[in-house]
C-alpha cells in the first residue's frame, strides 16, 4: 500500500516537472546563446516565416542558399549534406532542448512550437516572400547600385549644364558652373553615405 502510494506520488510529480519545463519564458542568456550561432539564427528566423512543419532537408537548402546567396537548385551535394548534418546533430537537438520546436529525427521533421515568439524582437522582420532566400538586411549589390545611381544622376546634369553654356541656352559664368558642378557631386556623396549609415 505505501508502495502504491508512493508510486503514484512520483507519477504525478512527473507532469508537473514537464509542465513547468514547457511553460517556463526563455531567459535571455538562452536566447542570446541561441542566436549567437548564424546558422541557427537563420533557422529560426525560417521558422518565424514559414510557422509550419518542414523537413530538415527542405531546411538544409534552404540554409545552403542562403549562406552562400546562390537559387536552391544550384546548392550542391556536398555543401547540403555538410549543412545537413551540421543541423540534425547540433542546432536542431539545441533548440529541441529548450522547446523551441520539435524535432522528430526519425522522420527528420522539425514542427515550430509558441515559444519560437520570444525571438521575434531580436530578429529584423521575416519576410513576406517564403521562397525568398534573401535576408532583409540590404544586399551590398544594391547598395553599390544605388551610390552609382546618385553619382550618375550628378554627372548627367553636369553635362547637361556644360552643354546648355557651351551653346549659350544659358548665360552662366564659368567660375559659377564650376561651383554648380562640384555642389552636384558633394550633395551625390552625401547622399550615398546616407545610404551607407542606414
Amino acid at each position: 500500500m505505501g508502495n502504491e502510494n508512493a508510486h503514484q506520488s512520483q507519477n504525478t510529480d512527473v507532469p508537473l516537472t514537464e509542465s513547468t519545463s514547457e511553460t517556463r519564458a526563455l531567459s535571455d542568456n538562452e536566447i542570446f546563446h541561441l542566436l549567437s550561432n548564424s546558422r541557427r539564427r537563420e533557422t529560426i528566423r525560417y521558422l518565424l516565416e514559414t510557422r509550419d512543419p518542414l523537413s530538415v532537408p527542405e531546411l538544409a537548402r534552404y540554409l545552403v542558399a542562403a549562406e552562400q546567396e546562390t537559387p536552391i537548385g544550384d546548392v550542391t551535394r556536398e555543401q547540403y549534406q555538410q549543412v545537413f548534418l551540421s543541423l540534425s546533430q547540433s542546432h536542431l537537438p539545441a533548440l529541441d532542448t529548450v522547446g523551441v520546436i520539435q524535432y522528430d529525427q526519425s522522420q527528420d521533421l522539425v514542427e515550430p512550437t509558441a515559444r519560437l515568439e520570444a525571438f521575434v524582437p531580436y530578429l529584423d522582420p521575416p519576410s513576406t516572400e517564403t521562397d525568398s532566400v534573401q535576408s532583409t538586411v540590404t544586399s551590398p549589390e544594391s547598395e553599390e547600385r544605388a551610390f552609382d545611381n546618385w553619382y550618375l544622376v550628378a554627372a548627367g546634369i553636369s553635362v547637361i549644364l556644360l552643354l546648355a553654356v557651351t551653346a549659350r541656352l544659358i548665360s552662366i559664368p564659368g567660375e559659377l558652373v564650376g561651383w554648380l558642378i562640384i555642389g552636384l557631386f558633394l550633395a551625390a556623396t552625401a547622399a550615398t553615405k546616407r545610404i551607407d549609415s542606414r
